[in-house]
C-alpha cells in the first residue's frame, strides 16, 4: 500500500509561453537552453486542462487550478476518469516497472480535455446530453481526453520519446508530434497553418486539413 499522504498536494502544470514573447526567447537563448536538446513541434488541442495523479492504487482528477473533487461539475470529467482509469494505473506500472518512481510514489499525466460538439450531418451525438469543454475548434460530438506530459514523482518530467512509448503500452491517448528531431529556430519558425491530426485520432469526417492559432 502506498504510504505517502493521499490526496497529495496540488501542483499546476506550467502555462505555456507564447512564441512571440521576444524577451522570454531571448532570456532562453541567453542561459543556452535553445541549443541543448532536440525541440518537437505539437498541435495546441483547444480544450480544458486536465491531468491524472495515480499511486498505484488511488486516482484523482485536477484542473488547471486545483484538485476536482469527485462531484465536482466539470464538463463531466468522471466519464473521462472512469474511461481511461485502466490505462492510466498500467502507465503507473510501467514506471514503476522501469524503476522510474518508488513504490510510495505518484505519476502525474497532464492533458487536454475537449469535445462535446461537432456539428456534421454524418456525426452523431451520444445519447446522454453533452456540455461542450468550448465551441470555437469542433472536434469529437464527445468530450475526450490527449495527453502530452507526464511526470514521474514531485518533479521528473519524463523523455517525450519515453513518454509516448508509455502511453502507447499503457493505451494512454496523446497528442501526436507534428515534428520532431528540429532545432529550436526551425520549431519556432513553424507556421500556424498545418495538416491537423485530430480528424484521425477522433475518427472524424475531415473537410479540411488546416488548423491556425
Amino acid at each position: 500500500m502506498n504510504g505517502k499522504t493521499w490526496p497529495p498536494a496540488f501542483t499546476k502544470y506550467p502555462s505555456i509561453e507564447n512564441h512571440i514573447n521576444a524577451s522570454r526567447i531571448a532570456a532562453f537563448r541567453c542561459n543556452g537552453k535553445t541549443d541543448i536538446c532536440d525541440w518537437i513541434v505539437c498541435e495546441k488541442i483547444h480544450g480544458a486542462n486536465l491531468s491524472f495523479t495515480i499511486n498505484g492504487t488511488n486516482l484523482l482528477c485536477s484542473r488547471r487550478t486545483g484538485l476536482l473533487q469527485p462531484e465536482e461539475k466539470f464538463y463531466n470529467f468522471q466519464a473521462i476518469q472512469e474511461k481511461y482509469r485502466d490505462s492510466v494505473m498500467k502507465c503507473w506500472e510501467l514506471a514503476r516497472n522501469f524503476e522510474m518512481i518508488e513504490s510510495d510514489d505518484t505519476i502525474t499525466i497532464y492533458g487536454e480535455l475537449f469535445g462535446g460538439i461537432y456539428r456534421h450531418s454524418s456525426v452523431s451525438y451520444p445519447v446522454e446530453r453533452v456540455f461542450p469543454v468550448q465551441k470555437e475548434v469542433q472536434y469529437c460530438s464527445h468530450t475526450d481526453f490527449l495527453a502530452f506530459d507526464l511526470r514521474c514523482g514531485a518533479d521528473d518530467y519524463v523523455d517525450v520519446e519515453v513518454m509516448w512509448s508509455m502511453f502507447d503500452e499503457a493505451g494512454v491517448p496523446y497528442i501526436r508530434p507534428l515534428k520532431t528531431g528540429c532545432s529550436f529556430k526551425e520549431a519556432i519558425a513553424f507556421g500556424p497553418k498545418f495538416h491537423t491530426t485530430m480528424p484521425a485520432l477522433m475518427s472524424n469526417v475531415t473537410e479540411s486539413h488546416q488548423n491556425q492559432d
